[in-house]
């Protein structure tokens, strides 16, 4: 006859093992969960990257292809968190672009964009510069650009320039305008990009 004690042994040895799955499930459950919720985060560049529009997908991916563009980006935001105007003007073309309704002309020296706008507009974007969730490229495709300011043919010593548009999401506020967005162009050259365009979408 088999004892009580024995009976009862069994059962905790039983009960043991079940809490011993059970837990060791739960665990795993977690871990599956937690690593599902981290392959769905978005993935945003670092130093050295940055999000730009694939044609072929649809959608903006993390990207290290253009690196003469990444580099001078990086050069450039910094030149702008730093109110550096010598090292803008360096990474500039001698003619900039700039798209306001309160400018009479849109084109103007570098020299004069530096001195007298580059401060007013620079200043709300400066702090998210760094914010690779709010920064954007985009190659102008249909080279809109170029038949619009047909100037642009000329300044770039590259016989087919690339064309990047790099847009900075956030409500930008300058002398009586209202954006969701800066844009900034940059062409191409043989030794890097260079600014030459900078407006806002209302």
């Amino acid at each position: 006859m088999v004892s009580s004690s024995l009976v009862k042994n069994t059962n905790d040895g039983k009960e043991n093992r079940m809490r011993l799955s059970l837990t060791t499930l739960l665990l795993l459950l977690i871990m599956i969960a937690c690593t599902s919720k981290q392959s769905k985060k978005k993935q945003y560049p670092t130093k050295g990257q940055m999000l730009v529009f694939d044609s072929n997908s649809g959608k903006y991916i993390v990207s290290t292809k253009d690196k003469k563009l990444i580099a001078t980006w990086e050069t450039f935001r910094e030149a702008i968190s730093n109110s550096d105007y010598k090292t803008l003007k360096m990474l500039s073309f001698d003619s900039i672009y700039c798209y306001q309704r309160t400018l009479r002309e849109p084109i103007m020296s570098a020299d004069t964009f530096y001195n007298r706008y580059a401060g007013k507009l620079f200043t709300s974007m400066s702090s998210l510069l760094f914010d690779s969730t709010k920064i954007r490229c985009t190659y102008d495709l249909d080279s809109s650009y170029f038949y619009a300011n047909p100037v642009l043919l000329t300044i770039s010593d590259k016989v087919q320039p690339k064309l990047a548009v790099i847009f900075v999401s956030f409500p930008v506020s300058n002398s009586s305008d209202e954006g969701t967005s800066g844009m900034l162009g940059f062409l191409e050259t043989s030794k890097g990009y260079k600014f030459f365009d900078y407006s806002t979408i209302p």
